[in-house]
Parts: C-alpha cells; structure tokens; sequence
C-alpha cells in the first residue's frame, strides 16, 4: 500500500556505473518504504536467493524485449555508439542475447551480492522535510537537506508568528 511500483535499474558507464532503484511512495511512508526495500535487498543475499524461475522470467524478458530496443533509428545510434565507449566487439549486440541466456541463477546471485548491503547506497528524496526527515533518523540515516540547486538546506527550524 505504499506505492504502485518500484523499479532498479543498473547504469553502466565506461569507468563507473551505478544500481538505482526508484519508487514514489506516499510523504507518510518515506521511511517505512524505505525499510522494506532495504529489507528485500538483504533478503536476496541472505533467506532468498534469485530461484531458477525468477532468473528465467528475468532473461525471457531481456530477450524477449530486445528487439524493440532497436525500433528507431536513434536506438540504433545508442547501441552502435556504445560499442567503441564501452570497448565492445562489432558482433556484441548479436551474441547480447546468447550471452544472457548463458548466465545461471547461481552467476546471477554471485552478482548479486554486493548490491544487498544498505550501507553502500545514497537515499535521494524529494518531499516534506518536516515529515520526512523523522522518518530518515528512525531508521538511523543521516539527513543532509539539499535545496533545488544542490546547495545545503537548513536545518529544520520552528518559525515563529507573530501575533
């Protein structure tokens, strides 16, 4: 009841990358939505590992899309020039689809493992300060407020009115 999905995605870059996952979630269940992915993220390493079903549906859908990321030409244009920036071979996009056929649900919980830990991510969050920021220190994270240009935030003060 907290949102209509969550969704991760991995970015690779040619040096670095990152595994990003994202949901909006109602201002009042921040840190309990928080929690929870944090809470299937450890699972995953730990009582339950990918299952030979899930890894199946995870490639068919890989491999069943694949063909509509080159639908237009400019899909066209991303995948050829990712293959000099990421040092690719000319046939890779050919063999993409065997490769990931290729890769076991034990190589996939491998691979797994060094995104389940907590600790290693960033939270970003756009919302109410006042009620968010609670909800951030219960669960014992650090809060650094940043205002729309990036800037440090200040602190949470009481505003107080003059009568």
């Amino acid at each position: 009841g907290y949102t209509y999905g969550a969704f991760g995605r991995f970015r690779r870059l040619r040096q670095a990358g990152y595994f990003a996952i994202r949901s909006n979630v109602k201002t009042e269940t921040t840190g309990a939505s928080i929690k929870e992915i944090f809470l299937e993220l450890a699972a995953l390493c730990d009582e339950r590992p990918l299952t030979e079903n899930e890894r199946d549906e995870s490639v068919d859908g890989l491999i069943l899309g694949y063909p509509l990321s080159f639908d237009q030409v400019s899909s066209m244009g991303r995948r050829l020039v990712s293959l000099p920036v990421h040092n690719r071979r000319a046939d890779y996009w050919k063999s993409w689809p065997l490769e990931i056929s290729k890769i076991s649900t034990a190589r996939a919980n491998i691979a797994a493992a060094p995104y389940c830990n907590a600790k290693r991510y960033s939270i970003i969050i756009a919302g109410d300060q006042a009620t968010v920021t609670p909800q951030l220190e219960k669960l014992g994270l650090e809060v650094t407020a940043l205002n729309r240009d990036g800037l440090p935030f200040p602190a949470l003060k009481q505003t107080k009115f003059k009568k």
